[in-house]
C-alpha cells in the first residue's frame, strides 16, 4: 500500500508539473523528438485549411444546446519509470450554464460540476473538495486554479475545449496552429488531424471528418526537464466516443449533495470567499449523481 501512495504522489506531482506550464499564441516552434537532446526544434507550418476545421468543429459545438460524451484518458510517463495512468469520465453540459465532469474510473482526477450557482471539485487523491461561486462562464472553469494552486487547463485542453462559446478562439489563443496532417481513422470513421504547438508540447487534435465534426481525439506530448532529463515526456491520449446532443439533461446530473468525510478548501482571492489562501474547514465532501465521487 505505501509502494502505491508513493507512486500516486508521483505520479500527481509530474501530472501538476506539466499542467503548470503556461501557453500563449506567440508560442515557440514546436521541439522536434524528445530522443533528441538539447532542444532541436524545426521550422512551424501554418495551413489554413487547419483553421477551416477547427471553425467547423467550433461552429457545430456552439450550435448544440446541450451533449454527453464518455471520455478515455491514457496518461504515459515517457522516462520516468512510472506505471500508465488510466481515467474515464463522463462530460455533461447544458444551455443553462450547467456543466458535469465526473471521474467514473481512475484514482487520480478531478470531478468539477457547475450547477449555475456554486463550483464544485473534488481532487483525488487528497480527499480534498472545492465549493465556491461560479464563474461568469463555463469557459472561465477550465482557466482558473482549482485546489493546491494550479490549474487543470494544460492536462484536458481537450475537455477545455469543449466548454467554450468559441473553441476556434480558445484554441488558437492558446496556440500555434500547423498544419492538416493527413486523415486518419479512429474505429472506422475518417477524422481530421490539426497540430498544434507551444515551448516544450505538441497537441494533436483529431476531428471526425464529414457533417458531425466533433473531437474524437485529442493527444497532448509534454516535453519536460523533470530531473534535468529531456527525455522525459509525458503523454495524455484522451478519445472522445458516445456523443449525445440536444437532450435533456436530469436535474440530478448537476446536484451537488455534501457527505460527511472530505474537506473543504477554498481557491486564493476567489469572490466571496474570505477564508484565507489553503485554509481548509471542517465541512462535507459533494456526492454527484448519488454515488460517491
Amino acid at each position: 500500500m505505501k509502494v502505491e501512495i508513493a507512486t500516486l504522489v508521483a505520479i500527481s506531482g509530474l501530472c501538476i508539473s506539466a499542467c503548470d506550464r503556461k501557453t500563449g499564441s506567440n508560442a515557440a516552434p514546436l521541439v522536434n523528438s524528445p530522443a533528441v537532446k538539447g532542444a532541436v526544434r524545426r521550422e512551424f507550418s501554418h495551413d489554413p485549411k487547419a483553421h477551416d476545421v477547427l471553425r467547423q468543429f467550433s461552429d457545430f459545438m456552439s450550435a448544440s444546446n446541450s451533449f454527453h460524451v464518455k471520455i478515455s484518458m491514457l496518461s504515459q510517463f515517457r522516462g520516468t519509470g512510472l506505471p500508465d495512468l488510466r481515467r474515464e469520465y463522463e462530460l455533461y453540459r447544458d444551455p443553462d450554464d450547467r456543466m458535469a465532469l465526473v471521474l467514473t474510473a481512475g484514482v487520480v482526477g478531478p470531478t468539477i460540476v457547475c450547477d449555475g450557482r456554486q463550483l464544485y471539485v473534488l481532487q483525488k487523491p487528497g480527499n480534498r473538495y472545492l465549493l465556491d461561486p461560479a464563474p461568469p462562464t463555463l469557459g472561465k472553469i477550465p482557466t482558473i486554479d482549482v485546489i493546491g494552486g494550479r490549474n487543470w487547463a494544460d492536462l484536458q485542453l481537450g475537455i477545455a475545449s469543449l466548454l467554450q462559446e468559441d473553441a476556434h478562439a480558445y484554441l488558437t489563443g492558446a496556440f500555434e496552429i500547423g498544419r492538416l496532417l493527413p486523415d486518419a481513422d479512429i474505429d472506422g470513421t475518417a477524422c481530421h488531424r490539426i497540430e498544434m504547438a507551444g515551448p516544450e508540447f505538441e497537441r494533436v487534435a483529431w476531428i471526425e471528418s464529414g457533417e458531425r465534426p466533433v473531437l474524437r481525439r485529442f493527444t497532448a506530448t509534454t516535453w519536460d526537464t523533470w530531473e534535468g532529463d529531456r527525455n522525459n515526456s509525458l503523454l495524455i491520449t484522451s478519445d472522445f466516443r458516445d456523443w449525445q446532443f440536444d437532450m435533456p439533461i436530469p436535474d440530478s446530473v448537476f446536484m451537488i449533495q455534501p457527505p460527511a468525510g472530505d474537506r473543504r478548501t477554498h481557491l486564493p482571492g476567489h469572490a466571496d470567499v474570505n477564508s484565507g489562501e489553503g485554509e481548509e474547514v471542517d465541512e462535507a465532501g459533494v456526492t454527484i449523481n448519488g454515488a460517491p465521487p
